[in-house]
Formats: structure tokens, sequence, C-alpha cells
């Protein structure tokens, strides 16, 4: 094993705090109904530009306004209502000291990602770099960015393990090949895991470590 690839959001980070607090703030501001928190949870992972389109039927201008207003407050004022998911320094390094590459591939603005890292001086931990898109959610499969990361870091897919938490991740790996290991802290259900083939599902940092140790 030469390199993990983590989903951000759920992950890595729980940042349900700022995400709900932003999706509460523009619908409410542009009267829209804001759904309750067991369907905000579903909009953790997609690209946010998706969600409005599909659960909310935006388009056209109201769509761009309200996009425009989420990106707006989620950069200013909601980034920062995050944690790092339990674990996962001590995964970070431990990848380290092995010499695994840890990298995020995310449909996270690059620039928000480089944000929360410097904000818990974890930026050093990611030795393969971070994988994500220059404006935030623009980018139309997470496997893209995937592939771009393997070239850019010279690696095949079987040296890869890629960690995320919702479909995307699992369908973003194996449209490259990749195994995924998909984690039971983020915002996924186990039903969705199995439906979509995750190769390992896990429950601790721990177990992700013991996978890097077998395959």
């Amino acid at each position: 094993m030469k390199a993990v690839f983590f989903d951000f959001d759920g992950v890595l980070f729980d940042t349900s705090e700022g995400i709900f607090e932003s999706f509460r703030k523009v619908l409410t501001d542009n009267n829209i109904a804001v759904p309750g928190d067991d369907v905000l949870h579903t909009f953790i992972g997609p690209p946010v530009y998706n969600t409005l389109q599909s659960y909310f039927h935006l388009e056209g201008d109201t769509f761009k306004k309200v996009f425009g207003e989420y990106r707006e407050y989620y950069d200013k004022h909601s980034y920062v209502r995050c944690t790092p998911c339990e674990g996962i320094r001590e995964l970070l390094e431990y990848l380290k000291a092995k010499g695994i590459l840890a990298c995020v591939v995310s449909f996270k603005a690059r620039f928000m990602v480089e944000r929360i890292l410097g904000e818990y001086d974890m930026t050093d931990l990611f030795t393969g770099g971070l994988g994500g898109t220059d404006t935030g959610g623009t980018t139309p499969d997470k496997s893209d960015i995937a592939r771009e990361r393997l070239r850019t870091l010279g690696l095949q897919p079987d040296e890869v393990l890629f960690v995320g938490d919702r479909k995307f991740d699992i369908q973003a790996a194996h449209a490259c090949g990749i195994r995924c290991a998909a984690v039971t802290w983020g915002f996924g259900s186990l039903e969705e895991f199995r439906e979509h083939g995750a190769d390992f599902i896990v429950n601790t940092t721990k177990e992700i470590e013991a996978l890097c140790e077998k395959l």
C-alpha cells in the first residue's frame, strides 16, 4: 500500500454544523422550506449545486442566486464550524511514519480544504497533496479528481485505498479501479455501502491502519 485517498466531509472532519447552518441561512433568506436534519445529512457528499438542482429544483437566476449566497456564507462564516473526526490525526501520523502517502480527494474547494487543515495544523500530514476543485463542486465526477492524483503521484490503482463515507466515494474509487473502505462515522449508511459495493466497511481509524498493513 503506497497511498490512501481520503474524502473530506464526514471522513476527515465532521463539517455538518457549518453545512447545516449555511443551508438553513440561505434557504430561509430565499423563502425556501428548510428540511429536517435527516434530509440535511444527505446533502453532505454530493456537490452543493447538485443538491440545489436535484432536491430543490432550482434553476436559472434563482439557482445562481442561492448557490452564490451559500458559497459566500459558508466561506465567510460556517467553514470554521467543524472538528476533526476521532482518531484521524493519529491515523495520518501513522501513515506518515510508514511512508504511506495521504491525500484529500474531495468535491470541496481546494482553498477551503487548505484553510481548514491550516486551522488545525494538519496540512503537513497530507504528504500526497490535496486533490479537489478550484471553486468547490464544479467537477462532474469525483473520479476525475482521483485520476488526477494517480497521475500526479505516479501510482497504480492497486497501490491505493480510497476512504469515504458516501456512494460517491465508492463509485469514484471503483471507476478508477481503486478499493474503497467506507467508514461508519460519516454521513452514509450501511445500506448505502452494501448497495454500492464498498470493498471494506470500517468502524474505527485503527481498522484502516490494519488494512494498510494487510493490503
